[in-house]
């Protein structure tokens, strides 16, 4: 995390993000995002002593999914493809339930599955506004991917959050910091089983991973 003061500082970090981001070539894109890119903007009133006024800026630009018999992805892009298609299903599953109603505003249980939803859990559920950007192609031979990102952004309009007023004293946000840790220690301790059949549910994930990733090498 850094702090920053000025617009400019702001563009210098937003840019040397950008420079680090990984692309590479494939047969669909000659400079195709090999990962998902987040960039959250905190602004923090601190001019008034008695009061504490905040909000976060997200923005999220979702690397597309891929198909390995269109893209030919070799080797460590093949890896990297299984993670982003792995993460954005995670994503469409619960955007999907979302809508459906089916998920507990309170809890983060349906958000733990990837990194990915766990980072948008504030943007899905929580106090904020929300927008989706869909980019579709006009190409016959991508209309499946099209038709899949139409329902996406379909399934994301009928999820509603309710924004208000980031103004509370110090001593309010305290206490309700200390009770979200109350209740995730109680979630935590009431989850531990769950957890571990999680890890091996995510060990035996990454096991067939790596068997796919050696037999696509030995094809190579």
């Amino acid at each position: 995390m850094s702090v920053v003061s000025s617009l400019k500082e702001t563009n210098e970090l937003l840019n040397f993000g950008s420079q680090m981001r990984t692309v590479a070539a494939t047969t669909l894109n000659a400079r195709s995002s090999r990962s998902h890119a987040i960039f959250s903007f905190k602004f923090e009133n601190v001019e008034d002593p008695g009061s504490h006024r905040e909000s976060t800026v997200t923005f999220v630009d979702l690397a597309g999914r891929e198909d390995h018999s269109a893209s030919h992805n070799k080797a460590a892009q093949f890896r990297e493809m299984t993670f982003i298609n792995m993460s954005l299903f995670h994503l469409a599953h619960l955007i999907q339930k979302l809508s459906d109603g089916q998920v507990d505003p309170g809890s983060l249980a349906d958000f733990r599955n990837s990194k990915l939803t766990l980072l948008l859990s504030q943007a899905l559920v929580g106090n904020s506004r929300t927008a989706l950007v869909a980019t579709v192609a006009p190409l016959q031979s991508l209309f499946e991917d099209s038709a899949s990102t139409l329902s996406f952004a379909q399934s994301v309009k009928k999820i509603r959050t309710r924004p208000a007023v980031n103004n509370k004293t110090p001593t309010a946000v305290i206490k309700e910091l200390e009770a979200e840790v109350r209740r995730l220690q109680e979630e935590l301790g009431e989850s531990r089983t769950s957890v571990v059949e999680r890890e091996h549910e995510l060990l035996a994930a990454d096991r067939k991973s790596t068997r796919l990733n050696s037999s696509h090498q030995y094809d190579l």
